[in-house]
């Protein structure tokens, strides 16, 4: 599944790469950093999504990481990520829920992180 999403980046950055060369005169260097970056915010807006979510059933956050970035909710500390969980692509949220229906709970905070990108597709 892993592979599936960096193809789906890559293919999404040679079409994105592409257009933004049509009208203007950029350097490949500026091409993947602007990628870089709206990608960055890509995944902050995706994994907020999920946050939200958590929040909305009140859950507990412990962290949000979005590659390279990782936020630590409990200490209120912003640092550079040192693991990354397995599977994961660009970020994730680590959080608790209790008790009650967390299976109906655990579907739809996993539905919100793409739910937060589809203002985005419009």
């Amino acid at each position: 599944m892993r592979w599936i999403a960096y193809l789906g980046s890559l293919i999404g950055y040679l079409i994105a790469s592409s257009v933004l060369a049509q009208g203007v005169m950029l350097d490949g260097l500026v091409l993947w950093l602007i990628a870089a970056i709206l990608m960055f915010f890509v995944v902050l807006i995706h994994e907020l999504g999920h946050a939200g979510a958590v929040l909305w059933f009140r859950g507990t956050i412990s962290r949000i990481m979005v590659f390279p970035f990782e936020y630590d909710v409990r200490n209120r500390r912003l640092g550079m990520a040192k693991t990354r969980h397995r599977g994961d692509v660009g970020g994730f949220v680590a959080y608790t829920l209790d008790r009650i229906n967390p299976r109906t709970k655990h579907v739809l905070i996993a539905a919100a992180g793409p739910a937060a990108k589809e203002p985005l597709n419009r």
